[in-house]
């Protein structure tokens, strides 16, 4: 079982009148080493999975996703665990 950090910075901020904001971040195991091939699941307040493209990490264990204005739970997946 790995055991992650996920880290997540919002790069535009959400005004009452946009549509989308991009999210970015890393994912770290323990040791700090990036966690590349991690699926990301952002969920509303709803409990409603985003369908979202692009949401795995690249082999650096970093992410940049396109998402619709609103409040999220982000969950991970990787091949030897999930949340």
């Amino acid at each position: 079982r790995v055991a992650l950090a996920l880290a997540a910075c919002v790069l535009a901020l959400a005004a009452p009148s946009a549509r989308a904001v991009v999210v970015s971040g890393a994912v770290l195991g323990e040791s700090g080493a990036p966690v590349p091939n991690v699926n990301l699941d952002f969920v509303d307040s709803t409990g409603t999975s985003i369908p979202l493209v692009g949401d795995t990490t690249d082999l650096l264990g970093l992410y940049s996703i396109n998402v619709p204005a609103g409040t999220y739970d982000i969950y991970y997946n990787t091949s030897t665990s999930s949340t």
